[in-house]
């Protein structure tokens, strides 16, 4: 007869993470920039930004980061919605 809790527990298998996408949250304002991936050296390219599911805003700020010794603007206009 043995004794209680002497038992080796079995292995279980090793775990595994399954990433679940959690959606966007209600609300939340999309941004979206259609670029080309890739750019040969001294070519232009054009860049646009859209701002979607946004309702009752009269005024907003976007901020875009680079690097001035390798991209250089040469116009920024706005859309046909503003």
């Amino acid at each position: 007869m043995g004794q209680a809790g002497s038992a080796t527990p079995a292995p279980t298998g090793t775990p595994t993470s399954t990433p679940t996408p959690t959606g966007k949250p209600p609300g939340a304002i999309v941004i979206g920039i259609d670029a080309p991936a890739t750019v040969g050296p001294g070519s232009s390219f054009t860049a646009q930004v859209t701002i979607g599911q946004v309702t009752g805003i009269a005024i907003g700020q976007f901020d875009l980061s680079f690097d001035p010794a390798v991209l250089t603007i040469d116009n920024v206009s706005p859309g046909a919605d503003i």
